[in-house]
């Protein structure tokens, strides 16, 4: 414990900073801060500032940082006096490093600041008013949030919470839990090792390879999911929801769009307008559209009770001839012969009116229920080969 109450003292000796000449780059006044501040391996960086971000993880054991500040003036030495406002202030607490830019909001300065840090350390808080924001090579904890940028992170060693206040947001590999939330942009996630949860007011969402149960939110546009390992819950407003493998259960809501599922261990699905395609799942699979076709496509001899409907198209189920299932299958049309299509020779199909047609029957002697039923389309009872 004795070394946390000389550390401060350390880092206030061990602080110096370098200023660069002042130059002329077009319309703006330049000059570069650089400064060197030590911490402890396993220490916490909180940084509050303005403008763009770059935090890198690496060897050593200090918070190394280069501040470029850009001004407008019509002479250096108003310059100088601008450049002067602009504030870097470290401020030492126990293992916590603190950093804080300030900057007046009518100067409109230009900021730019770069950071090398100790990999190891346990926890890394990023902020910043506006600008873009990245971290990349941390081996702790970070949390890293700009109220208006692109925010990118790679190779984070723990958690991470992604904010963005309108911007995207793209993410590399995480070895741990994620929350990523932007007020209106895409989101981009390659790999993460834990649970997820990804939000955005409006923009698609991409995730490649989700090691955990995912969430995923937005207000208006795709989700692509390429690979979960666990659950997957998917909600948009308006967009095509795209799963291609699950391990779990895959729970999704489109209020404007289409649904697919590649490979899933059992779906519920519902979409207020656009169809839904469920393809070489196997577990339960209830699927329900208010405008739209719906096609199910049951896989080895695993089945569940299953509910496939729609309020207006067609419903085509491909059934494996080794998979035990009992159907029950209703379609009604408005001024047109309804029909049911089979090929199974042990399904009845029964007109119970001209717009009427039932069909009911058991496969391999019955086994879970698949009920269907639609308005205004026909129900196709294929066998796959």
């Amino acid at each position: 414990m004795r070394c946390l109450w000389i550390l401060p003292l350390a880092l206030a000796t061990g602080y110096a900073q370098t200023d660069s000449a002042i130059q002329r780059e077009g319309p703006y006044w330049v000059q570069t801060v650089s400064a060197s501040v030590p911490i402890l391996p396993i220490g916490r960086l909180h940084l509050e500032t303005v403008g763009s971000v770059v935090v890198r993880g690496g060897n050593g054991s200090q918070v190394s940082y280069q501040l470029r500040k850009r001004v407008k003036a019509d002479s250096e030495a108003e310059a100088r006096s601008h450049l002067r406002s602009v504030t870097l202030k470290p401020r030492i607490i126990a293992d916590l490093v603190r950093l804080t830019i300030d900057a007046p909001v009518q100067l409109q300065a230009v900021l730019e600041l770069e950071l090398s840090v100790p990999r190891g350390l346990r926890e890394v808080i990023l902020r910043t008013a506006w600008g873009g924001l990245q971290a990349f090579d941390l081996d702790g904890a970070v949390k890293a949030e700009t109220g208006g940028g692109v925010l990118r992170a790679d190779r984070i060693g723990k958690s991470l919470i992604a904010l963005a206040g309108g911007g995207e947001i793209h993410i590399g590999a995480v070895n741990g839990p994620v929350r990523a939330i932007s007020g209106g942009g895409p989101i981009q996630i390659q790999k993460v090792a834990g649970e997820m949860w990804i939000e955005t007011s409006g923009g698609g969402v991409v995730v490649r390879d989700a090691g955990g149960p995912l969430h995923v939110s937005t207000g208006g546009g795709n989700i692509s999911v390429e690979r979960a390992a666990a659950t997957v819950f998917a909600q948009t407003a308006g967009g095509l929801i795209d799963v291609q493998h699950a391990a779990g259960i895959v729970t999704a809501q489109n209020a404007g769009g289409g649904i697919e599922v590649s490979s899933a261990q059992g779906v519920r699905c519902e979409a207020y307008s656009g169809s839904i395609r469920l393809r070489s799942a196997s577990g339960a699979l209830n699927a329900s559209t208010a405008a739209g076709s719906i096609l199910a496509e049951f896989v080895g001899n695993r089945a569940a009770d299953s509910v496939l409907s729609t309020g207006g198209g067609d419903v085509t189920v491909f059934i494996p001839s080794n998979l035990a299932m009992t159907v029950r299958a209703k379609t009604e049309t408005g001024n047109k012969t309804a029909r049911i299509i089979s090929d199974f020779p042990e399904i009845r199909v029964t007109p119970a009116a001209l717009n009427v047609t039932v069909a009911e029957g058991m496969i391999r002697g019955g086994g879970p229920l698949l009920r269907i039923s639609t308005s205004n389309g026909t129900i196709y009872l294929r066998r796959q080969k």
